[in-house]
């Protein structure tokens, strides 16, 4: 996530934090919507995917370290109960982008992302509801300044997993 922002910030032309959304900055290089709604599509799916592949690889990595059976009922109540917040989040966000709305969809995603984890919090550890409750706060509070929204994915997707996951390790795992 921090990549894709950085990214982001390098070929809009912008600094984080400078209060200029995407595609303010996008437009004032002279680049049309098509193209600016095709960039922050496809790095949103490749970030998206980079991010679910190292979550499946390191919990099968740490699945076959402990002897966890991996795909359980547990794992499968998991899936479903984060299922429809996430799939109702993306959904609503291009029911958006449909009607040239973009300017709410970085507070749409860090919300319904974080319900979805408040879902599922109950199937695994307690800590990952802290981290939703962190997610839904942050998600409402970039909506009151939805110009700041690629430094509020930055701070959703990429800090707050690096803070989550560096706490885990300590926690959990450090022995």
């Amino acid at each position: 996530a921090l990549v894709a922002a950085g990214l982001a910030y390098a070929r809009a032309g912008t600094y984080p934090f400078e209060g200029v959304d995407y595609y303010t900055a996008y437009f004032r290089q002279g680049l049309n919507g098509a193209t600016v709604e095709s960039y922050v599509f496809t790095s949103g799916l490749v970030t998206m995917a980079v991010a679910v592949a190292g979550a499946v690889y390191f919990t099968v990595r740490r699945g076959r370290h402990t002897g966890a059976q991996l795909w359980n009922a547990q794992t499968r109540a998991l899936l479903e109960a984060m299922l429809v917040p996430l799939a109702a989040g993306g959904l609503l966000v291009l029911a958006l982008w449909c009607h040239n709305d973009y300017g709410y969809s970085a507070s749409i995603t860090l919300i319904f992302y974080g319900l979805a984890l408040l879902a599922g919090g109950r199937y695994t550890l307690d800590e990952i509801r802290t981290l939703g409750y962190c997610e839904v706060g942050l998600g409402v509070v970039t909506a009151f300044f939805p110009e700041y929204g690629i430094d509020a994915w930055a701070i959703g997707f990429g800090v707050l997993h690096i803070v989550y996951g560096g706490l885990m390790w300590w926690r959990y795992e450090r022995t």
